[in-house]
């Protein structure tokens, strides 16, 4: 099971810098700093949320940071879109 997580969270967390670094080519450094800190307070809420419900095997960590990561994600990608002209498509 954790072996599967960490496989997931390999191209999820590529494309989370990714998008961050494109938020910051384009100069949108207030945008930038606001994902970041919501990633991190996201993450702190999480694994607040699994130590108070007693739920502190590694399994349950590791999926609750991907669960995070997956959000930040999302927001990142709708702050970058933002900025887009038009849809994003494959090449």
């Amino acid at each position: 099971m954790l072996l599967g997580l960490a496989l997931a969270a390999i191209p999820l967390s590529l494309t989370y810098l990714l998008a961050l670094n494109l938020l910051l080519g384009i100069q949108a450094v207030r945008a930038y700093n606001r994902v970041e800190l919501g990633s991190r307070l996201l993450g702190l809420a999480l694994l607040s949320g699994l130590v108070l419900c007693g739920r502190t095997e590694p399994t349950w960590v590791f999926a609750a940071t991907l669960v995070g990561a997956a959000c930040n994600l999302a927001w990142a990608l709708w702050t970058l879109s933002k900025h887009l002209d038009r849809f994003l498509t494959l090449s």
